[in-house]
């Protein structure tokens, strides 16, 4: 790192860091707590533009209108109270449980920005600053942190983070190395992410570390029975016209939903033994 000079931020960069940290749409599995940290990071300094909250005193006039639209995400991160979420389960419950009128306008408002996804994180590899940095980095760490790789839902999430960003690692033959799309210091910040690759070769099932390999792999195979017997009986065409069929598949099938992903977050390249064992998922999508 190093090199003087203050960073000069434009305000597409602001809004696109506020959007990466904090977008969660209605995707409630998004909603964890790397999300509100990370969110909490950027926005803290600008939960002062709300109405809603009763933290700090206003800036909204000191700030500027235009500044504090860039930060307009930052309010869902203020409860009823006005006060700053706490954790991930309090933005749980604010988002997606109270189908209050309020949330339901607002994600009609959030929606009009169809084109969000279009953002892809630190395309443009730039960090607002070194404690954006360091969050990034700790934020990885936590969600593909090896020692919890015997847990199922442990691929999807550190996958789900890490999918924009495993091409940093790429080596020839998996396709193009995109340092130079991402930066340097993104793809640093997205290090943590290598353990996939490493656990997804290491064995054919990517949810063990060495040392509860037997007993897990043993635990593993019987539970992985037992979800191919539910894929099996789920994932059929029947599922077109029967909601509750369609919404076991949906669950049986979340753990490897980046094997039928589109773009760039698809796993199924890097994965190919994994996902084929879950093939009749792909019903889901086609």
């Amino acid at each position: 790192g190093g090199g003087g000079g203050s960073i000069t931020v434009t305000p597409e960069q602001v809004e696109k860091a506020v959007f990466d940290a904090c977008y969660f749409g209605n995707d409630q599995s998004k909603v964890t707590q790397g999300l509100v940290e990370h969110c909490h990071n950027i926005c803290s300094s600008r939960y002062c533009c709300f109405e809603s909250q009763a933290i700090v005193s206003s800036c909204r006039d000191t700030v500027g209108e235009e500044e504090c639209q860039l930060y307009s995400l930052c309010e869902q991160m203020i409860n009823e109270r006005g006060e700053e979420v706490k954790n991930f389960i309090e933005l749980d419950q604010l988002e997606f449980d109270l189908d209050s009128s309020s949330s339901s306008s607002s994600s009609s408002s959030s929606n009009n920005s169809g084109s969000g996804t279009s953002y892809r994180p630190g395309s443009n590899g730039v960090f607002i600053n070194e404690s954006e940095f360091d969050a990034t980095v700790s934020e990885v760490e936590a969600v593909c942190d090896p020692d919890l790789s015997g847990d199922e839902s442990w691929v999807a999430n550190c996958h789900e983070m890490c999918a924009d960003y495993l091409c940093c690692f790429a080596t020839d033959g998996t396709g193009s190395n995109c340092k130079d799309v991402h930066g340097e210091d993104v793809c640093e910040a997205y290090a943590g992410c290598k353990v996939l690759q490493s656990s997804l070769s290491a064995s054919e099932s990517p949810f063990s570390s060495q040392q509860q390999q037997q007993g897990q792999q043993s635990i593993n195979n019987q539970s992985e029975q037992v979800q191919l017997d539910e894929m099996a009986e789920a994932c059929v065409p029947k599922i077109r016209r029967d909601a509750n069929l369609r919404e076991r598949c949906r669950k049986v099938c979340a753990p490897r939903d980046c094997c039928w992903q589109s773009g760039p977050g698809n796993c199924y390249v890097m994965n190919t033994d994994w996902c084929e064992e879950f093939s009749m998922c792909e019903i889901l999508v086609v």
